[in-house]
């Protein structure tokens, strides 16, 4: 039998999604031929040196809210964002051990509701559950190796290994 935990879910903001990675709001191009009256937030640090990048537009249907699993990459970041439909949720904790063999921290498990205007960076060794979502279908934009998923995959499986689920709380007060 699986224990469902109920997770509320965080609205992304920089500060809170820093232990995690980098956040990526919608702004103005900022080049020289634009001119802006406030400094462009610096860009994301990616690490895409352990292969090939692989930019690709994700199609997904319907996830639902239910988290019972989580994977990582501990060679390289992850780029992640919605193009179509509304805002999303991403279930993440730390990596602070990258052997291939830890199991992610449930004391800085969070769950983070991605505005649609947003994307995020996941750091190297970031555990992420996601995108979910309760749309029908959505896509988003994924930048990682071409190889990501066959040479650079962990995954843990709460339900199986722990007898754990996490039920999202969605945010109501999102734009």
């Amino acid at each position: 039998m699986v224990e469902i935990r109920h997770v509320k879910a965080e609205i992304l903001t920089r500060e809170g999604f820093a232990p995690y990675g980098e956040v990526m709001f919608r702004e103005s191009d900022h080049s020289s031929l634009t001119p802006t009256p406030t400094p462009p937030p610096p860009p994301a640090r990616l690490n895409l040196t352990a292969g090939t990048p692989r930019l690709y537009l994700m199609h997904l249907p319907k996830r639902g809210l239910r988290i019972q699993s989580i994977a990582r990459h501990i060679k390289v970041t992850q780029c992640l964002g919605s193009v179509t439909g509304t805002g999303w949720y991403m279930g993440v904790a730390q990596g602070k051990d990258m052997d291939p063999s830890a199991r992610p921290d449930l004391e800085t498990f969070k769950v983070f509701y991605i505005p649609k205007e947003a994307g995020i960076k996941l750091n190297e060794g970031t555990w992420h559950a996601g995108p979910h979502f309760d749309d029908p279908e959505m896509t988003f934009y994924n930048l990682e190796l071409d190889n990501t998923n066959q040479d650079d995959f962990y995954s843990f499986d709460f339900a199986h290994e722990l007898g754990l689920a996490f039920e999202v709380e969605p945010v109501t007060n999102h734009v």
